[in-house]
């Protein structure tokens, strides 16, 4: 219990940084409440910390197309997972009230809508942001490469024939949350 006071589990000294900084991007609910603590742990008395984040209401334009696509390939059990995708995201209030349990006062917060616009599916779904960092996320409710190659080709279908000649853009809901330890 010593070491743990002086020392967390990311290895940083406790109470050492006037700013604290974190990115809970791709972090659970769970995860999100271990994080903001360690955060926490690691500002010094009075110190700023902000969390950074997207929060629930972002990429809900693709979700409805990957409905489609699990529909249109006949995949249609994978659509409660598809649901808990949609809902895994915390809302700005749940982040908030994370903050507020971990000790952080006074809470607030500011989101900014940000579009991302792309010229059609393949370019969506192969560009680094999604590709490397969403996607992967996204696939792992399908059984094996056969699947994620069947929806994938499928996205781009039906990502090409909604967007009738014109960019394809999905939205990030990108949130920080400020607090004082």
């Amino acid at each position: 219990m010593q070491l743990r006071d002086s020392v967390g589990a990311t290895g940083v000294p406790a109470k050492q940084f006037d700013l604290v900084v974190g990115d809970l991007t791709r972090l659970s609910s769970g995860e999100i409440r271990r994080a903001i603590e360690e955060l926490r742990r690691a500002a010094k008395p009075a110190a700023s910390v902000a969390l950074l984040g997207t929060t629930r209401g972002s990429f809900d334009e693709f979700y409805s197309i990957y409905w489609e696509a699990l529909c249109e390939e006949g995949l249609v059990e994978h659509s409660p997972m598809l649901e808990a995708l949609v809902t895994a995201r915390p809302t700005v209030g749940e982040i908030e009230e994370l903050a507020r349990e971990a000790g952080l006062r006074p809470v607030r917060s500011v989101t900014r809508k940000h579009r991302l616009d792309y010229a059609d599916g393949a370019t969506f779904l192969s560009s680094p942001l999604i590709a490397n960092y969403f996607l992967p996320d996204w696939l792992a409710l399908l059984r094996g490469k056969l699947e994620h190659a069947r929806v994938l080709r499928a996205l781009s279908r039906v990502i090409d024939r909604a967007r009738d000649g014109i960019d394809f853009d999905v939205s990030i809901r990108a949130t920080v949350v400020l607090g004082i330890r």
